[in-house]
Formats: structure tokens, C-alpha cells, sequence
């Protein structure tokens, strides 16, 4: 450990850096994705059409600014690593991006036609159960 700057800055040993890199070589679990907005659209029958619009909208933002935040990263220094996760994010939240835009309308028109029909609309403590 050395202080530099009255921050404590701590440096890994060569046998540290070698078991590390060891754990490397396991294979990854698989990726878990959990997002309130998933979760919130796979419940958009329960809610004012008008409000999930407003949702999508502001996450394509949302994306749009990540993008142009991870356009930005300057990785001239770093590892090939940091470079290919970031082409990753910027395809990942790309396609996400992408996606919502091309599929809001249609959704949207939806959720509207199912909030015209008060007789599809669920009721009040009757929600419909949803099955895999």
C-alpha cells in the first residue's frame, strides 16, 4: 500500500494477478437482466396507455443519452476488453433503442383499443394471472 494524494492506493501482488487470472478461465453463469421497465411493460394493460407512452419515450432517452455518453469514452488507453464491452453496450442499447421506437406505435394503438373496451379492461382487484 502506498499514499499518494492522502488516499490509501493498493497494489496486487504477482501471485494475486496470476489467481486472478486463473478465475478467469471459469465459464461465465449466464447473464441475468432485471429491469423495473420490463417489468413495468409486461403490466402496461393495467395502466393509462398515455402513461406507457411517456415511459418508452423517456427510455429511448434514456438510451439515446448512454449512447452518447459511451460515444464519448475516450478507450485510446484501454484494454482490448474495454473497448469491445463498449461496442457491446453501444450495440446493445442500440437495438434496445431501435426496437422501442419501431414497436412504440403499434403497442401504443394497443393499449389503446383494449382501454376503449371496458369489458377487456381487468378490473380492480381481478387482475388477469400471468402464465409462462
Amino acid at each position: 500500500m502506498q499514499e499518494q494524494d492522502g488516499k490509501k492506493v493498493y497494489s496486487i501482488t504477482e501471485k494475486g494477478r496470476d489467481l486472478f487470472a486463473e478465475s478467469l478461465r471459469e465459464p461465465p453463469a449466464a447473464d441475468k437482466i432485471r429491469s423495473d421497465f420490463c417489468f413495468l411493460m409486461l403490466f402496461a394493460h393495467l395502466l393509462p396507455p398515455a402513461v406507457i407512452d411517456r415511459l418508452i419515450r423517456d427510455r429511448i432517452a434514456w438510451y439515446r443519452h448512454q449512447i452518447g455518453q459511451m460515444e464519448t469514452c475516450d478507450s485510446a488507453d484501454a484494454p482490448p476488453g474495454g473497448h469491445f464491452i463498449n461496442g457491446l453496450g453501444l450495440a446493445i442499447y442500440g437495438s434496445a433503442a431501435a426496437y422501442l421506437e419501431a414497436n412504440r406505435p403499434g403497442f401504443i394503438a394497443g393499449l389503446q383499443r383494449q382501454d376503449a373496451r371496458p369489458e377487456k379492461r381487468p378490473e380492480v382487484g381481478k387482475a388477469p394471472a400471468v402464465t409462462s
